[in-house]
C-alpha cells in the first residue's frame, strides 16, 4: 500500500470523528412534583437533561397511578382535575432517541424514575 494515501486518509477519518458530537440523555431531571389540589386545574411537565435536539420522546407510567382526573401525555406533561384526595405513587420511564445528521437508526436511550403526586 502507499503510505502517501494512507496517511490523509486516517487524518481525514480522525478530523471527521473528532467533530462528531455525541448525544446523550443525561437524566430525568424533575425530581419532585407540585402537589395537586382537588377540583382545581393542575399541569406540569417532566424535564429531561438532553444534550442534543430529541427527535422522539416518549414517557410512560410503568407501574402505579396518577390521581383521578389527571393524565399524562407522551411528553411528560401532567394535566387535568384531580377529584379525589390521596397520596399517589408511580413510576415513569421515559424513552428519548437522537437521529443524527438524518441518519438512520435513532439511538434510544431509557431513563426511569419515581415519583409521588399528592392530591389534598
Amino acid at each position: 500500500m502507499n503510505i502517501k494515501i494512507i496517511v490523509p486518509f486516517i487524518l481525514l477519518v480522525a478530523i471527521l470523528l473528532s467533530s462528531c458530537k455525541e448525544c446523550k440523555f443525561e437524566s430525568i431531571k424533575t425530581n419532585s412534583l407540585p402537589n395537586a389540589e382537588i377540583g382545581k386545574a393542575y399541569e406540569t411537565i417532566i424535564e429531561y437533561d438532553c444534550n442534543c435536539d430529541i427527535t422522539y420522546r416518549e414517557a410512560t407510567i410503568e407501574s402505579g397511578t396518577l390521581p383521578d382526573g389527571l393524565e399524562m401525555d407522551v411528553t411528560g406533561k401532567i394535566t387535568g382535575t384531580p377529584t379525589n384526595p390521596g397520596t399517589f405513587n408511580f413510576n415513569v420511564s421515559v424513552k428519548i432517541c437522537f437521529q443524527m445528521d438524518g441518519a438512520m437508526p435513532f439511538d434510544c436511550y431509557f431513563k426511569e424514575k419515581s415519583y409521588t403526586l399528592i392530591a389534598l
